[in-house]
């Protein structure tokens, strides 16, 4: 038989169900196990096992009502399509049929689309069940919502439990189907893989299935708290940052927390964040630009140049290309955000607490914008961890960093920032997405590269201020008795590193010195030296 096209589109729907017999169109009354719901017939949906279907009141509520073949227009339901999903539309309230963030069922809304998808699945033992969205865009069949949501047509039941587990299935029948396994054909409404590519280099695409077990793996790699706190994140305005820092940071007062889950919204389930910064008079940070990228599909959400919220001094053009013109042309052009403020406001139409959010040293993006988030993932940590052996408790602010055209070359094997070195955000978010990417489908990659980046921090390095430094201590041998003396239990860097409290401060260098560290820390021991 010929498909139906899309009602929103010219192009044939892969998600129209085949039948291998024909469809009676227009008749509400259709007995058939195997009748297909098809947009244009209206339908009543049943409770499995029952005789009673699913009606929908003025206030956006659904229970359920027991039938004896009449017609009622609150329990008649019309299927449309679009964008390749049905949709159950209530003839009586105009409401369509979905659910919330808690798995409960409900006729709120007048808009087809999120949770409000739905797509068909025919059952071996006959009849269809309905599939729709779950938390993480997964089209999953229909479980506990209804016994959570759905009451008498008196509206006196009280609420069933949570844990009781009832199906809806779609036909024209009595006879209803039984529970079905997950199944691999289970559609998503993630849009389709599109190619990504920046230059010459072309960046992984996750087809559907891939998305959502990458999602599950990405979901596992969310860093604890101590770590975020570790790192500096603010994640609690009276506390403020746990670590100090050597620049000024903006006012906590005006750090937010990701909003919370809305059950009437659909948010995304992890994007990437990158954004560019100038400098202020007191030597902080501004928000120039802001890109955000979904990190499953690809799908550019943000990219736009932000209007600074505070007098710039050092616009950093050689680092990001942005200077005050290309602001002044984009104001000129109401193609610009209007400070950190209204950035942070576009972000959160695509993120809320759940959502994870990814980067490269994101801790700076996220001070940039205020913002306190828990769920993050963060390459340059997920990087340190993997070449120091250190996560959770044990886990110490790294002694170097891997910055990301680094990681791109020595781990990827790819160049980016060629030419004249500017950064680009996409570029840059597809970078950081990509590092993420291969550390969570080829791990055995990964610790190879984190082995020999290990190998190679730990090798002497001839020429290089440090082993110059270390001539110049064996020759004073006073000073080289007073570090024994300091701590004569400390026979390597690594010991030493792994001896301090949580409380020793470090701060960090990219070039060939290793690292350095505050001389009040010797100061307890009495030793008067300043670097290893």
């Amino acid at each position: 038989m010929e498909k139906l096209t899309d009602d929103s589109s010219t192009a044939f729907t892969q998600f129209t169900p085949e039948t291998s017999e024909q469809t009676v169109l227009g008749e509400i009354w259709d007995g058939r196990r195997y009748a297909v719901p098809w947009p244009g017939n209206k339908y009543n949906i049943f409770m499995n096992d029952t005789n009673r279907v699913i009606c929908s009141h003025d206030e956006g509520g659904l229970y359920v009502y027991d039938i004896e073949h009449d017609v009622n227009k609150q329990y008649t339901w019309l299927c449309v399509e679009k964008n390749g999903y049905f949709g159950f539309v209530n003839t009586h309230s105009g409401r369509f049929m979905g659910h919330n963030s808690h798995e409960k069922m409900h006729s709120a809304t007048f808009q087809h689309e999120a949770w409000e998808f739905m797509t068909v699945r025919k059952h071996p033992d006959g009849g269809y069940e309905l599939l729709m969205p779950h938390w993480w865009h997964t089209l999953k069949k229909v479980t506990s919502a209804f016994a959570a949501h759905a009451k008498s047509a008196a509206h006196l039941e009280e609420e069933a439990k949570q844990s009781q587990s009832l199906s809806a299935s779609v036909t024209d029948s009595k006879e209803t189907s039984t529970d079905a396994t997950d199944s691999k054909e289970i559609l998503t409404n993630a849009p389709p893989p599109v190619q990504l590519q920046f230059g010459d280099v072309y960046y992984t695409c996750l087809t559907h299935q891939q998305q959502d077990e990458v999602f599950n793996q990405l979901s596992a790699k969310c860093h604890p708290v101590e770590i975020l706190e570790k790192e500096g994140y603010i994640l609690d305005v009276e506390k403020g940052p746990a670590t100090k820092k050597q620049k000024p940071r903006p006012s906590l007062a005006d750090f937010q927390q990701t909003p919370q889950i809305q059950p009437a919204t659909i948010k995304r389930r992890a994007v990437v964040v990158d954004c560019e910064m100038a400098e202020t008079s007191d030597g902080s940070d501004e928000l120039v630009s802001l890109y955000v990228m979904d990190f499953l599909t690809g799908e550019p959400l943000i990219d736009s140049l932000v209007i600074p919220s505070r007098p710039i001094i050092d616009w950093r053009a050689k680092i990001h290309g942005i200077d005050a013109t290309m602001i002044n042309e984009a104001a000129a052009h109401k193609n610009v955000l209007h400070g950190w403020a209204a950035a942070r406001e576009e972000l959160w139409k695509h993120v809320d607490e759940s959502t994870i959010l990814v980067g490269q040293s994101i801790l700076f993006d996220f001070e940039s914008l205020r913002l306190i988030h828990m769920r993050v993932v963060d390459s340059a940590i997920l990087a340190t961890e993997a070449v120091f052996n250190k996560t959770g408790k044990k886990y110490r602010k790294p002694r170097r960093r891997w910055g990301l055209q680094e990681l791109c070359e020595t781990f990827l094997g790819i160049q980016i920032r060629s030419g004249d070195g500017i950064h680009s955000n996409m570029e840059d978010v597809l970078a950081a997405r990509e590092v993420v990417l291969q550390c969570l489908l080829k791990p055995d990659n990964f610790k190879e590269w984190a082995d020999k980046a290990r190998e190679d921090f730990w090798k002497p390095k001839e020429g290089s201020k440090n082993q110059e430094r270390k001539k110049k201590k064996k020759a004073k041998e006073p000073t080289h008795q007073l570090a024994k003396q300091a701590a004569p239990a400390l026979e390597t860097i690594e010991d030493f590193y792994d001896s301090l409290d949580d409380d020793d401060v470090f701060y960090d260098f990219e070039d060939d010195t290793g690292f350095y560290m505050e001389r009040d820390w010797f100061t307890k021991f009495g030793a008067d030296i300043a670097y290893y």
